[in-house]
């Protein structure tokens, strides 16, 4: 997505839930201040309460069904806070504090928006005047004035989040995983590696057709008899002792065989089907085992974990390492640094925050 796509996903995003911001009075006082590299990063309490109430509009949409019932936050949890007050916490200590940091973080690594971003960003709001308030700015000034945010707040949370998303492809693109078997990181992500990961092979027989959700049956009854008769035999041939990657090469029907020849490493959020990933981690190192699942019958065989699966960036495990690397490295030291307004804080509660179901005709 380039930037001036962004610009116009962020400010329709944006002026989506404008609404969001009614009941914050236009309070800009400091709620979240980080200082780091000599700096003062400060998110005021109506931009605080504003992503907390986009935050609060999916929570009630997946959870609720849509349905803002203040009795549901007032509710209790199993932590023994209410819901309103476990969520709060929850996405202020592992979503909105992240802001602060990637601002800081965009100076840190000293980078900075295309030129284009001021025009691009004057071109998407004047978008959303003329969609949105018949042209005229001081309509879209009022309605801003009316929720307690200004036009230049309004750019500057445009702008921050444009920092947000350069930072990640930043991040993405160009800051490695570095695999010194010295650091204390990397330590104990290849612990957390060892122990969450397992690496398998197997000769799938495909028995269903799986491309519409469900099995759907391939063969007819005594077709597919004779396929898990020939399932056995090729388990017996790899007991008795044949070279299990020869058989796997010759008969697999995995499609994926051909960019996983070494097998699969995965963890248990690893999108496979359970049974399969079920085997796979109870199994020992060197076991083959037939395991059935709806595609059909696998036989299985879990070899070590690959020594260089941590460095390669092609594998899942680097991912993993990698966002472990960078969230360790640079993003928990300084969220300990954040400070947070605590009467300002307890001022919100996301009972009374608005959602923006009532604007989605912005988008129109």
């Amino acid at each position: 997505m380039n930037l001036k796509t962004k610009t116009a996903a962020i400010v329709l995003a944006l002026a989506l839930a404008i609404g969001t911001l009614a009941s914050c009075g236009g309070n800009t006082a400091a709620m979240l201040t980080l200082n780091a590299g000599g700096k003062d990063y400060v998110m005021p309490y109506n931009e605080f309460a504003y992503i907390m109430s986009m935050y609060k509009t999916e929570i009630v949409y997946y959870e609720t069904g849509g349905e803002d019932d203040a009795a549901y936050w007032e509710s209790p949890y199993y932590t023994g806070q209410s819901y309103g007050e476990f969520y709060k916490e929850l996405l202020t200590e592992n979503y909105i504090k992240n802001q602060l940091v990637y601002e800081y973080l965009f100076d840190k690594f000293e980078l900075s928006l295309p030129a284009s971003a001021d025009s691009d960003i004057d071109g998407s709001i004047q978008g959303i005047i003329d969609n949105n308030y018949g042209g005229s700015k001081s309509k879209f000034r009022s309605a801003l004035a009316k929720f307690g945010v200004s036009e230049k707040t309004f750019r500057d949370m445009l702008i921050k989040q444009y920092k947000y998303y350069t930072v990640f492809d930043y991040v993405q693109n160009s800051v490695k995983f570095d695999a010194d078997p010295n650091d204390e990181i990397y330590k104990r992500i290849l612990a957390e590696y060892n122990e969450s990961y397992v690496r398998v092979k197997h000769i799938l027989i495909q028995l269903n057709d799986m491309s519409y959700g469900f099995p759907m049956p391939l063969y007819d009854e005594e077709e597919e008899a004779e396929k898990v008769a020939f399932v056995k035999e090729l388990y017996e041939r790899i007991m008795a002792g044949e070279d299990y990657d020869e058989l796997m090469n010759e008969y697999s029907e995995d499609p994926g065989l051909e960019y996983q020849p070494d097998g699969y490493t995965i963890s248990p959020q690893t999108n496979f089907i359970e049974e399969f990933k079920d085997a796979a981690f109870d199994m020992e190192i060197g076991e083959v085992r037939m395991v059935e699942t709806d595609f059909g019958w696998h036989i299985m065989k879990k070899e070590p974990l690959l020594a260089d699966d941590l460095t390669n960036p092609d594998s899942d495990p680097y991912q993993y390492a990698m966002n472990t690397f960078f969230y360790e490295k640079y993003i928990n030291p300084v969220l300990s640094e954040i400070k947070i307004d605590m009467k300002l804080y307890a001022k919100l509660t996301m009972g009374k925050l608005p959602t923006f179901f009532d604007y989605f005709e912005l988008m129109l």
